[in-house]
């Protein structure tokens, strides 16, 4: 799962890779940005016990990862 944050005219602020600890399919489906600026990402990773999972991840506007959390599909 990866998010980049651009600006015009074109340049890379940051990125940031997230990888679930199957190590396998992770994706990113939307994002959104909070009034603190901080950025939610919202998709999925995978995880060998649960399978697919939910996820949500927030980053500071400097691209630092703040927390992650999964919902886990067994539910």
């Amino acid at each position: 799962m990866s998010c980049a944050l651009e600006a015009l005219p074109p340049s890379q602020y940051w990125i940031s890779r997230f990888n679930g600890s199957a190590n396998l399919n992770d994706a990113s489906y939307d994002l959104a940005i909070g009034k603190s600026g901080n950025i939610y990402v919202a998709g999925f990773s995978t995880n060998l016990l649960t399978g697919t999972d939910a996820t949500i991840i927030a980053y500071s506007p400097s691209g630092q990862e703040l927390w992650h959390s999964a919902i886990n599909n067994s539910l």
